[in-house]
């Protein structure tokens, strides 16, 4: 997985392949991954000068870890029927809710055929 980093650093930070990356960690609160220097732009605002450093962070398994969701819903195919109207997201929710707590959503919506929509 790829991601898009800004950090800003000192320009002795900016110098050095090992700063940069002691600060793309300490941003990320993480110490293994790739990196790859994509921009590099000063900052003159002000008394001291910054450089800006867009960063290419390339780590598989660490950000799928992280955004990765286990759901585990229970089989409701034999519980009590519950009609949720409507197929909005106030119904979407009601329905996942409702599996949540065993019982099993059917959900009607009113309109035409969904084959002639």
């Amino acid at each position: 997985m790829h991601k898009t980093v800004d950090i800003l650093v000192s320009p002795q930070e900016a110098s050095s392949d090992e700063l940069i990356k002691m600060a793309l960690e300490k941003k990320l609160n993480s110490k293994d991954f790739k990196w790859k220097l994509l921009k590099r732009s000063i900052d003159a605002r002000g008394e001291n000068p910054k450089f800006r450093l867009r960063c290419e962070i390339t780590d598989e398994g660490h950000f799928q870890k992280q955004f990765q969701t286990q759901f585990e819903y229970q089989d409701v195919s034999r519980s009590e029927p519950v009609v949720v109207i409507g197929s909005g997201p106030a119904g979407l929710f009601a329905s996942l809710r409702l599996i949540e707590l065993g019982y099993k959503p059917i959900v009607l919506e009113r309109g035409k055929d969904v084959k002639l929509r």
